[in-house]
């Protein structure tokens, strides 16, 4: 009995011991599952990776986005088990704007796979992701972090696009010049691993911060940006021209607040290498530029006191013989006598022909050179073209009068744009900004002209718009420029086209402290609107009416300044 008691007394401890043991055993296994599943436990380094941060951003002088990094996805097809052609191409066409045609193009491939869109933005694929899960073959690519240009074609020559596939730089514009400011900083983080093997790297956003580029800040202003492409493409289409360009600066201080080539290009897509679309015209095409230069032999012999606005030139009722070259000058409508000033406003090459020739060569000349003709403005950080101003050593006899007249010239509208800023400010040749500097001070070149001479050319320029060349503007408020209509140099005739023109207009809006200076040319115009008063100037006064209405600061600024 006693033994039978004492063995029941160690069953019982026995079990407990047991249920102990197992218990424990449990414990052990769900904190060993607890540390497996859910907390990592870091080990020792096991590889340095290189990593790289953001590139830096691309802004508008508000602070308006025009380039950015942002996550991206790819639309392709995969052809392996079959996809449905006709709902795939109605897709594209219906969400992308993709024409029939070119899918036929995209899907005539042998390889099992072809790219439909690249590019596509996260917000985008959340809109059309269902439609896509229902389309056989339609499949969308990982997430990769690409640059996304939100404003699309606009300003496209100017910002230009980042190769971020291929050699990772800027191809051209600002993403081109100012590679070295916008690119991401590459670094090696050491990475760990946790006890489920996974690799993660102990760095903070702080530290990945640090690797990203530095942000570029443009003196461009979106709004002025977009009007002045609308009002460049509106009269493309209706003078039927090849291209245009143009850009509008603040002459007080240099600042291009808009700066724009057509046709333009949607930065977003794919751009063939042979593309001439990504050329600023603006500031790298130089040509003739015609009667807009006639302003520096009517400004040299006001200078120098050699002419007055008031002086009188036979104008030879439209035909001439130049007796130094014995070269022929033509006026397409024929002029008797006509005033400086009037000679400036209709355009006369004969009476330009005139007063250069009793001004002289070397003043001529001179002028020229002092307001940067055939020389680069200076624009830091961008592309510009130098134009060309002959030495005087190698004019002919003809050189004074087709120079005076714009011809046997080169410039780019920049530096058409900068020599008109000079006259708006009151003499002072400055430097043109497009990248905002981390101090504001403008940069003068030089001082070119006497306020009260440029004054007087001025008052020649207002009646440019109100009985010249440009008097097909309306009158509602003041402002002055000079037409500009260059016949193409022809290199295969050896001689001027007779049917192809390259039409300007330079004009400075209001005419009391002036506030803008916009100079736009159409290239290779029809023969109905050759003239550039009736094709680049209306252009420049519906861009500073449009300016006037739309940009509410302007309009106080300018109510201001009336008080």
């Amino acid at each position: 009995m006693r033994a039978t008691t004492l063995y029941k007394y160690h069953i019982k401890r026995l079990r407990l011991v047991f249920v102990f043991i197992a218990i424990s055993i449990m414990v052990s296994a769900l904190k060993t599952l607890y540390v497996q599943l859910f907390k990592y436990q870091e080990l020792n380094i096991v590889k340095n990776i290189e990593v790289s941060g953001k590139r830096g951003g691309i802004y508008d002088r508000n602070g308006a986005k025009l380039a950015y990094d942002i996550a991206m996805y790819e639309l392709f097809v995969e052809k392996n088990n079959g996809y449905d052609y006709k709902a795939v191409s109605s897709f594209m066409n219906k969400n992308f704007d993709l024409d029939y045609d070119v899918f036929d193009s995209l899907s005539n491939v042998s390889n099992n796979y072809f790219s439909l869109a690249k590019s596509v933005t996260a917000d985008k694929i959340n809109l059309i992701n269902d439609e896509i899960k229902n389309i056989q073959g339609l499949r969308v690519s990982k997430k990769y972090i690409g640059r996304y240009y939100p404003k699309n074609n606009l300003s496209s020559q100017l910002i230009g696009k980042f190769s971020g596939k291929e050699n990772k730089k800027g191809l051209w514009g600002v993403e081109f010049v100012m590679d070295d400011v916008l690119a991401a900083k590459k670094d090696s983080i050491a990475f760990k691993v946790s006890s489920r093997g996974s690799v993660y790297a102990p760095y903070s956003e702080y530290d990945y911060d640090k690797l990203s580029g530095n942000d570029v800040s443009l003196t461009i202003d979106v709004l002025y940006q977009r009007i002045l492409e609308s009002e460049l493409y509106r009269q493309l289409n209706v003078i039927g021209a090849e291209s245009a360009n143009g850009l509008i600066i603040n002459p007080y201080n240099g600042e291009i607040l808009a700066l724009a080539s057509i046709p333009n290009i949607n930065l977003n897509n794919d751009i063939p290498r042979n593309n001439d679309a990504y050329r600023d015209y603006s500031t790298f095409y130089d040509y003739e530029p015609g009667s807009t230069f006639k302003i520096f032999p009517v400004l040299t012999g006001i200078e120098n006191k050699i002419i007055s606005l008031d002086d009188k030139y036979f104008c030879e009722n439209g035909a001439y013989k130049d007796p130094k070259s014995k070269r022929k000058i033509t006026d397409h409508i024929g002029y008797d006598t006509l005033s400086v000033s009037e000679i400036l406003s209709v355009s006369s090459n004969i009476g330009i022909a005139k007063i250069a020739s009793d001004i002289g060569q070397s003043k001529v000349y001179n002028m020229m050179k002092v307001f940067g003709i055939g020389q680069k403005t200076g624009i830091e950080k961008y592309q510009e073209s130098c134009g060309r101003l002959k030495e005087i050593d190698d004019w002919d006899n003809y050189s004074l009068a087709s120079i005076s007249m714009g011809q046997e010239i080169l410039s780019n509208n920049l530096q058409i744009a900068m020599a008109y800023a000079a006259l708006a400010n009151g003499g002072y040749l400055l430097k043109p900004r497009l990248i905002n500097p981390t101090n504001s001070d403008l940069e003068i070149i030089r001082k070119v002209s006497d306020a009260s001479s440029i004054n007087l050319v001025i008052e020649a320029l207002k009646s440019v718009v109100s009985i010249g060349t440009a008097s097909s503007l309306k009158k509602d408020y003041c402002m002055y420029g000079k037409t500009g209509t260059a016949e193409i140099y022809d290199i295969d005739v050896g001689d001027y086209s007779d049917s192809e023109y390259i039409s300007t207009f330079a004009g400075v809006f209001p005419c009391k402290n002036p506030k803008l200076v916009c100079v736009v040319s159409f290239h290779k115009t029809s023969e109905d609107y050759r003239w550039a008063g009736v094709s680049a100037a209306p252009v420049v006064q519906n861009i500073f009416e449009d300016i006037f209405i739309e940009d509410r600061d302007f309009l106080i600024g300018m109510f201001n300044e009336s008080e």
